[in-house]
């Protein structure tokens, strides 16, 4: 069975929690054979990270581009227009997200 959770942030714009198959354990298991990046992060192995935007960054960009991955999958193999479309709106935004993080990550920790 598939899931889709979304959530909308605060500037209204809706990011995509989590989009794929649950494996018999009940754990999320990835689409296409991915697993979230990110996701599997146990914030409690953040804690001891220094400098934690870094482990931050470095966490976020792999899952926000799994979440792209898996919105052009739906996009092309979903059978419900409102999961293509909610695929559609996924995209951009998450790529914007992906684009700014890893200006912050060039320009904060450079050569890194």
């Amino acid at each position: 069975m598939r899931h889709l959770y979304s959530e909308r942030r605060g500037d209204g714009a809706m990011a995509v929690v989590f989009l794929h198959g649950l494996a018999a354990s009940g754990r999320p298991s990835g689409m296409a054979g991915h697993q979230m990046g990110g996701v599997d992060v146990d914030p409690k192995q953040l804690e001891n990270a220094r400098p934690l935007d870094k482990a931050f960054i470095d966490a976020m960009i792999p899952h926000h581009q799994r979440a792209i991955d898996m919105a052009k999958e739906a996009q092309t193999r979903a059978t419900r227009q409102e999961i293509k479309d909610l695929a559609g709106q996924i995209i951009a935004p998450q790529q914007q997200e992906i684009d700014r993080m890893k200006a912050w990550r060039a320009q904060w920790y450079p050569g890194q």
